[in-house]
């Protein structure tokens, strides 16, 4: 009888220690739902800006133009209202519209799916902990999703709904399916996983084109295949070059569809915020004139509050941590070095192409632009975990907490 006792506290605790992460997230959940609550009083009323919506109801009427009673930062083109997102998030959307009509709240699905986003990256991490050997410990696991839930983007972008919100959330969302089903396929090598990794990392280009610098992660198959000694099959590279090429098609459908030009995205035509008239009136939308303004509202601007935004290495301080991945890389095996080459240039470009960009964010608290390029340090977070302590991890975990939590509620 004490046999079976002592043998049966190992399987209580992998049982309760796999539980506790998926406890974490409904409880951050609930957070979240209590902050949205407290900024708008009610998460079932939508914003006035709940876009999507009515586009996905012009949608349903064969139109591509929204009727809408608010038009800021709307596209105007031959006396018609359109909008210069992507048009991918409608797929999360059109459920909620099913019940709701034009009553849908932007604010309840935007939060969900920002809710959902916290969801993904544990799964992920799980993912990687797979493919690349490695043994986290339970405060490290909880490390990353609290982090991202509470000292990222995705806190700040999933409370108030709003459509520049929701677009960044949802294409989060398709980039973390996109990053989920690209680690199933390394870690199983199945051809479906590569196949819906691919679908889509093109619906969060086509939610958010910024994006698109993210598919230099399928470079990384290819060095995997070279680690494994297999050949990667034609076929599937033959059905992912399809894919990308029907979404190619469809984007440029769409641009004609609504401005008759493949190539036109309605940047040119938005009617918004003063701010930017001068640009918008230019077509001048990158230029290196805009370096050092974005220097210093992604990276300087630590102590004030400010429209433009916060400094990244203040308001999302787990960022930091995977320089420690420098110091250890002789211990590195070569899966994860190449996998950190691949993702720290994918990064890069990413964050360089930001810095020629006309704008930071703008009317925000952090720096919402910048959640072009976390997700890819989250990666590489995940990887530098066994190689810091419990009190750096702890010290840095509150004080990003602490920092969005009262700069969120101080600025909205």
């Amino acid at each position: 009888m004490q046999n079976l006792d002592n043998s049966s506290i190992p399987s209580l605790f992998r049982r309760y220690r796999n539980a506790i992460p998926w406890l974490v997230c409904l409880i951050i959940g609930i957070i979240y739902y209590s902050f949205s609550t407290l900024l708008v009083n009610n998460v079932f009323a939508p914003s006035s800006t709940n876009y999507y919506t009515y586009l996905l109801d012009a949608f349903m009427h064969g139109r591509v133009n929204v009727i809408t009673p608010n038009t800021y930062d709307l596209s105007l083109f031959h006396d018609k209202w359109y909008l210069s997102w992507g048009p991918a998030p409608l797929l999360f959307i059109w459920p909620f519209y099913l019940i709701w009509g034009l009553k849908t709240s932007d604010v309840l699905f935007t939060m969900l799916g920002g809710f959902t986003n916290v969801i993904l990256v544990y799964l992920c991490i799980k993912e990687m902990k797979h493919y690349f050997h490695l043994s986290l410990a339970l405060m490290a696991e909880l490390f990353v999703i609290i982090s991202f839930a509470f000292a990222s983007p995705n806190f700040f972008l999933s409370l108030t709904g709003s459509i520049w919100f929701t677009n960044q959330i949802f294409a989060i969302t398709f980039l973390l399916l996109f990053y989920f089903f690209f680690l199933k396929y390394l870690n199983s090598h199945k051809e479906s996983y590569i196949i819906l990794s691919v679908v889509f990392f093109s619906l969060s280009s086509l939610a958010r084109a910024s994006l698109l610098f993210h598919g230099l992660l399928f470079i990384y198959i290819f060095l995997d295949s070279k680690i494994r000694k297999k050949k990667i099959s034609q076929r599937m590279i033959v059905f992912s070059c399809v894919i990308v090429t029907f979404f190619v098609c469809f984007a440029g459908f769409y641009n004609y569809l609504k401005f008759q030009n493949v190539f036109e995205t309605g940047a040119r035509f938005v009617e918004g915020s003063p701010r930017f008239d001068a640009i918008v009136k230019s077509g001048n939308f990158l230029s290196v004139k805009y370096v050092w303004h974005n220097i210093y509202y992604y990276l300087l601007n630590i102590f004030k509050i400010d429209p433009e935004g916060n400094s990244v290495l203040m308001v999302y301080p787990s960022i930091l941590l995977p320089i420690i991945l420098f110091f250890k890389r002789k211990q590195l095996d070569a899966k994860k070095r190449q996998f950190l080459v691949i993702a720290g240039v994918t990064a890069l470009i990413t964050f360089v192409f930001l810095m020629f960009y006309c704008g930071t964010g703008w009317i925000q608290f952090g720096n919402r632009y910048f959640f072009d390029v976390f997700p890819l340090l989250l990666l590489c977070l995940i990887l530098s975990m066994p190689y810091l302590s419990r009190p750096v991890l702890l010290i840095v975990m509150f004080f990003g907490i602490i920092i969005n939590f009262l700069g969120v509620l101080i600025f909205l």
